[in-house]
């Protein structure tokens, strides 16, 4: 799952990059569409840690070590 995800999130930005590559006007600075695209990838990609996260979550809870919720959201934040 972690596969396909990134797989998707970084095509999708590969698309958005070659797409400001190939566009026939020249101006290569960043506007604020930009770093709009870049705040909803970051979001994205914490969001897939998180899904990734509270889905083994069960498991990950009772077996090995042990934890606990806080530690979960620890481990998604700071993957």
């Amino acid at each position: 799952m972690n596969h396909l995800l990134n797989t998707l999130l970084f095509s999708l930005g590969g698309l958005v990059w070659a797409q400001v590559i190939f566009e026939d006007e020249n101006d290569y600075s960043i506007r604020w569409v930009d770093v709009g695209w870049l705040i909803l990838f970051y979001l994205l990609v914490l969001a897939i840690r998180f899904i990734q996260v509270a889905s083994i979550y069960p498991l990950f809870s009772k077996t090995g070590l042990r934890s606990n919720w806080q530690e979960a959201i620890f481990i998604s934040y700071g993957k």
